[in-house]
């Protein structure tokens, strides 16, 4: 579909990370507006997104390169071909915890109840996350009819294969994602 939104000059905004943007943008501000009752403010909520993003970028690059450890260390350039892409969830998610874990007892915070708020602003970076690979050409379904599928047939697609329908679980994730965020 569009994996590159647009380009200014030499810069290219890419769909994935510009979709993850927003969702972080509409964390922070959930985050903002419900943990007031915990007496923290806006530079508080900054420090907390700080760590956190520092955590899942750390962990989802690393689980990315350790799903094909021999490619990296064969060519250790390639590390750092594409720092915009290339993320793996779960690895966000297992290094992501316990930063929060341990920022959250730092600050003398109650950790189950934060982690209530967490999940809720998780589920908007998440969603829009999948919305970024529905773009971007990752994450999608296998081969099916062409009334069902999506037709990846950008250059730079992740899509594989390109030039055949495919089905676009991207928006089925997306939906249940964000319908979370609704229900939490």
């Amino acid at each position: 579909m569009y994996p590159e939104l647009f380009r200014i000059g030499s810069f290219t905004v890419q769909s994935y990370g510009f979709m993850i943007l927003t969702g972080v943008l509409l964390a922070w501000w959930y985050m903002y507006r419900h943990t007031r009752v915990y007496k923290l403010g806006s530079e508080d909520i900054s420090e907390f997104f700080l760590y956190g993003f520092t955590a899942v970028f750390v962990g989802g690059k690393l689980f990315f390169f350790l799903e094909d450890p021999m490619r990296y260390i064969k060519d250790p350039a390639r590390m750092l071909e594409s720092p915009g892409s290339g993320f793996v969830f779960y690895g966000s998610f297992l290094v992501a915890v316990p930063v929060f874990i341990w920022w959250f007892r730092k600050r003398k915070l109650p950790v189950l109840a934060m982690f209530d708020i967490v999940g809720a602003g998780g589920t908007l970076v998440h969603g829009f996350g999948k919305i970024g690979c529905l773009l971007a050409g990752c994450c999608h379904g296998k081969v099916c009819d062409p009334k069902w599928g999506i037709v990846y047939n950008h250059p730079k697609t992740h899509a594989d294969p390109a030039g055949v329908p495919l089905y676009p679980t991207q928006l089925l994730d997306a939906a249940l994602i964000l319908g979370l965020f609704l229900v939490i």
